[in-house]
């Protein structure tokens, strides 16, 4: 028998080699020998072939078509960026942690070897010298908390991309030097422990550069995915999901590592995930305002992120500019959000910016695990923007008691605040713009999302349900309308509150005005007036706040905002006190009517009748809104023969006719000649003959309309089961914000 028969085969049992009696003819120095070279046979087996440097994030043979980039923009200023920073050295960054001005260098030396191939030599000992001289005099340690372990690891993980792609023109005690130095540095943090992401996305990194990372990362990828709901609405503060999930300059590992596992095929889930596919595109559109704020929820910063900032709003990171990877989309709201900044000269930046976009202005958009995110459709600082924030998943440390919040902008200002950044004292609800029953704290940081929505034609809506948040006996629907400027008038917020809680208990209503005069009061318990000057350039716009329902109390009284300064800064809270009715249940009306000297503030005042509570809107040009919140179990005559039976009505008169209708959860609708009658629940808003309309289950609608002939839902035309003179019924079925037509022949109608 030849020796080369008794090795064993992977996998395979003894016994298919050689017999017990064969076995028992072998020495015991023989069985030695082969038990020997069958462990390094599997050793062998189970190493990978060291890879060829780089390929990382591109590969040797990527870098000819990528030095053609630089014929056009903005790849072209990219690498003159690159090369100015990569000859001025560390100190042609300004600002910013050692560590962060670090990992900018090498981002900037990487990309000069690529494209300065003259040069290639000197910019691959540029990386060398400072990883070696300053990467290892960074600070790894976790005693001293974020600084020790977040950028650091930050300037460790460009250093890796780095000597990867230089790797070709240093000797190789060089580059064992390097090697060296970042093995020792990353082995100083732990991969558990505050800021996981960042300690997963360095050593994920080291791990995949030196092959003992083979498979999928399924530890960093569900920290990844579950900072967000399914929908894509972000868990964490709106500040902290662009600085993790972008990232900043102090946090490119955290999501560069996904770009890694991406390019090099170990981890191919994460541009093709449907669900970052729709976070990005939340990140980059409906969390920004149209004058490039972020709306305020969580440990915001609002003299960081605003527009009076000295800072840009959202900084200037590398990643910012790979999103395309992700989604088009998306990249094309980064484009928009981002206009007018050049990326940065940065390896990151140049390598996975997949193509230049053209900017696309956000749209109004409704996440049903996350709120509603509302906005006028116009490309202006100037236009109106809402959000009502309900996440229904993974509340983070960064996020507060503030399920049904509110954060609105106008006229390019911050109209409400939040608490901000304080640590957590800012958990409480009343540093938010929600309620709370009894002054009592929100038993959850999440919530039941959204129960339904609309956007319409000059008219965006979404009702939030509060879920876990308020104790098990109480809880409140809060319904906020966006009312587009039209008709000649300029538009406003309108939030509905319906509460349920229980006998003898208050309802405190919280409202934080981005304002450190204390606001005025027009009307006692009524209507209050607040500059909305804090963290905003502008300083001449103002916030009529309108309580349609008369409180007991109403607190104007000062709390902490956030600040990155030392001297923290206050802004002044208005905090109204409700009585609830006899039976438990309140509708709550408020009006919220920013305006200025070119948008002119209207009349404001209450209506009431017999169960249904009203505010009235009297604009200077004529127009006249009204707005009816109702327990919805019986029909109201209102104003002007207005007639209707639902939760919520919002309708607009002017000159003897009504421009526009809305009905919340209603079975009618009539003035004269227009409106609907619906055997079951409908959400309907109409302009003229188009709108938006949500029905929970089938039903049978009879609509009334001059000259009626057809209704469209979508691009299908129903059924007509019934008509006469100026109506006709049809089944709507079920489904959310579908778009309604009502065909007449009319043809100024259609």
């Amino acid at each position: 028998m030849k020796l080369s028969d008794l090795i064993f085969r992977k996998n395979e049992p003894v016994s298919a080699h050689y017999s017990a009696r064969t076995a028992g003819h072998l020495t015991a120095g023989v069985i030695l020998f082969l038990l020997l070279n069958f462990a390094a046979s599997i050793d062998a087996s189970t190493k990978q072939t060291p890879r060829e440097h780089p390929f990382l994030i591109c590969t040797r043979e990527q870098f000819p078509e990528l030095r053609k980039r630089a014929s056009e923009e903005p790849w072209r200023t990219m690498k003159e960026n690159a090369l100015e920073r990569a000859a001025g050295g560390i100190e042609s960054f300004d600002g910013g942690r050692g560590p962060i001005r670090l990992q900018r260098y090498l981002g900037a030396c990487a990309l000069a070897y690529i494209v300065d191939p003259d040069r290639k030599t000197k910019h691959a000992h540029r990386v060398y010298e400072k990883i070696t001289n300053e990467l290892a005099d960074v600070v790894f340690d976790e005693s001293q908390r974020w600084s020790g372990v977040v950028p650091s690891s930050a300037a460790a993980f460009v250093a890796i991309i780095a000597l990867d792609i230089v790797q070709e023109d240093l000797p190789q005690p060089k580059i064992a030097a390097c090697e060296s130095v970042i093995d020792r540095q990353l082995g100083k943090i732990n991969e558990k422990g505050a800021w996981e992401l960042a300690r997963l996305g360095a050593k994920g990194t080291w791990a995949v550069y030196n092959g003992t990372r083979t498979k999928p990362d399924d530890r960093y990828y569900k920290h990844y995915v579950t900072q967000m709901t399914e929908d894509g609405v972000s868990t964490v503060a709106t500040t902290y999901a662009w600085a993790r999930l972008v990232s900043s300059d102090s946090r490119p590992q955290k999501t560069g590592y996904a770009d890694v596992l991406e390019f090099t095929g170990i981890d191919e889930r994460y541009y093709d995930d449907p669900r970052l596919e729709r976070f990005y595109r939340w990140l980059y559109g409906s969390s920004v305002t149209p004058a490039r704020q972020f709306h305020a929820f969580g440990d915001f910063i609002p003299d960081r992120y605003s527009a009076g900032s000295t800072e840009p709003a959202f900084g200037n990171p590398a990643l910012a500019y790979r999103v395309g990877r992700f989604d088009p989309l998306a990249a094309r709201y980064m484009a928009w959000a981002l206009e007018g900044r050049e990326p940065p000269g940065h390896v990151l930046a140049y390598v996975l910016k997949r193509k230049d976009y053209k900017p696309k202005v956000p749209s109004s958009r409704l996440y049903p695990d996350g709120g509603a995110f509302l906005r006028e459709p116009e490309d202006s600082p100037s236009s109106l923007a809402a959000a009502l924030y309900n996440i229904t998943v993974h509340p983070d440390w960064h996020m507060n008691q503030e399920i049904n919040a509110l954060s609105l902008s106008a006229y390019g200002a911050r109209l409400l605040m939040n608490g901000g950044w304080l640590g957590p004292p800012t958990r409480p609800a009343k540093r938010n713009n929600t309620l709370t029953i009894d002054g009592k704290e929100h038993a959850s940081r999440t919530g039941a999302g959204l129960e339904e929505g609309l956007i319409s034609h000059g008219l965006d809506y979404g009702a939030g349900l509060s879920g876990d948040a308020l104790p098990a006996d109480a809880s409140f629907i809060r319904s906020l309308f966006l009312v587009y400027a039209q008709d000649g008038v300029g538009g406003y917020f309108l939030t509905v509150d319906e509460v349920r809680s229980g006998k003898g208990e208050t309802i405190h209503h919280y409202l934080h005005p981005s304002t450190e005069t204390k606001p005025k009061v027009r009307v006692a318990k009524a209507e209050y007036d607040a500059k909305t000057e804090l963290f905003n350039r502008a300083k001449t716009n103002r916030l009529a706040i309108f309580y349609g329902s008369s409180p007991g109390h109403v607190h104007r009284e000062l709390s902490p905002s956030g600040s990155a300064r030392a001297d923290k800064k206050e802004h002044y809270r208005l905090e109204a006190v409700f009585p609830t009715e006899r039976d438990g249940t309140s509708e709550l009306i408020t009006a919220l009517y920013p305006y200025n000297r070119g948008h002119p503030k209207p009349e404001l005042s209450r209506l009431s009748g017999d169960g249904a509570t009203g505010v009235r809107l009297s604009h200077r040009s004529g127009p006249r809104d009204y707005v009816y919140a109702t327990e919805g179990d019986k029909g109201y005559e209102v104003a002007h023969g207005v007639a209707f039976q639902g939760k919520v009505a919002l309708f607009r008169r002017e000159g003897g006719s009504v421009r526009f209708y809305f009905v919340r959860k209603g079975t009618r609708f009539r003035h004269r000649n227009i409106g609907l009658v619906s055997k079951k629940r409908v959400s309907l808003h109409l302009r003229g003959t188009k709108g938006r309309i949500h029905a929970e289950e089938e039903t049978s609608v009879k609509f009334f309309h001059p000259e009626i002939t057809n209704v469209q839902l979508g691009d299908e035309s129903l059924e007509v089961k019934n008509k006469g003179e100026g109506w006709l019924k049809a089944v709507i079925p079920p489904g959310s914000n579908q778009q309604i037509r009502l065909v007449t022949e009319d043809p100024r109608q259609r």
